[in-house]
């Protein structure tokens, strides 16, 4: 880590992915906040198996970092050191507070996750709080959130999305994606409400003459549905054409992506004889930078935790 340049830290917030597969055990152990069985251990490394061994989250993750240190270099925040964190892989949001300089005053944290919910979101925060009160800093946080409701975030999907339909020369059904979450305790934020209206606004730029929003990872009572899963399931096998899935709710390739939509959501979409077609992932576009930078100058997406 490079000497730091100010008393003001720019800490990117990642869930974090396993390096190598022999670290998946210890990386699901995090999650879990415990131990794990050892025939889960070995479903969640045929997964990974199946991507081709390994997630490729922190590679993108860096070259964000590097992005917005060359969007930064001549604004306000020019001098800032801008550090990767995870919450549940390496190096994590502990070992990285651990390293700060005792002279760093504030730390400004961007969890990389596009839609603000208290229930996930505030998870990176308290572990940050958590781990400056282990190492006795006094460091204040500030929290970068909704990058999502930026102009260039959704340029960013609009755009993508415009090009992946040109390709497409038959009818077509258009689903937006999130990762659900429960509905208690998420209400208050708006969660929901914030990605349909996203998911809405890219549709009314393109034309679309109608789109589905659906939910990854939720099929669990209580929580935001329909699921992609359920929501394909519909689809009708006469139903000939092409189902296309921009998973708005996320920003680099992962196993959310690479796993659940392009393996698990492409069989079900393939057996009905439909077409399998996923919008690229922003990854280390400099559209989605810029997203973040227009978070970071903004007053209605900065706050206190």
């Amino acid at each position: 880590m490079k000497e730091l340049a100010s008393d003001t830290v720019i800490l990117l917030l990642t869930y974090g992915t396993p390096r190598y597969l022999g670290e998946v055990k210890e990386y699901f152990s995090a999650i879990r906040k415990g131990p794990v069985r050892e025939e889960e251990v070995a479903e969640l490394t045929a997964r990974y198996e199946a991507i081709g061994g390994l997630s490729p989250l922190t590679a993108h993750v860096e070259r964000q970092r590097e992005l917005l240190e060359e969007l930064l270099v001549d604004t306000e925040y020019g001098a800032c050191s801008i550090l990767v964190a995870s919450r549940y892989g390496k190096p994590s949001i502990l070992e990285v507070v651990e390293k700060l300089v005792p002279s760093t005053k504030k730390i400004i944290a961007i969890p990389l996750s596009p839609f603000f919910s208290s229930f996930s979101t505030t998870g990176y925060i308290h572990a940050l709080e958590k781990a400056l009160k282990i190492v006795g800093s006094q460091a204040k946080v500030e929290v970068v959130k909704d990058f999502a409701l930026t102009p260039s975030f959704e340029e960013y999907w609009s755009e993508a999305l415009r090009e992946m339909l040109k390709k497409v020369q038959k009818p077509y059904h258009v689903f937006f994606t999130a990762h659900s979450l429960p509905i208690n305790g998420t209400e208050e934020d708006d969660y929901a409400q914030k990605f349909q209206r996203v998911a809405a606004s890219i549709a009314a730029k393109l034309g679309l003459p109608s789109h589905t929003v659906a939910w990854q990872s939720g099929r669990s009572t209580g929580w935001y549905g329909p699921c992609i899963e359920d929501c394909i399931s519909t689809l009708k096998d006469s139903d000939k054409g092409a189902v296309v899935i921009a998973p708005i709710g996320f920003t680099s390739e992962h196993l959310e992506v690479l796993y659940d939509l392009d393996i698990v959501c492409r069989n079900l979409v393939e057996e009905k004889g439909l077409d399998y077609l996923r919008v690229p992932m922003p990854n280390d576009s400099a559209r989605y930078m810029e997203s973040v930078v227009e978070a970071l100058s903004a007053d209605t997406h900065r706050g206190q935790m």
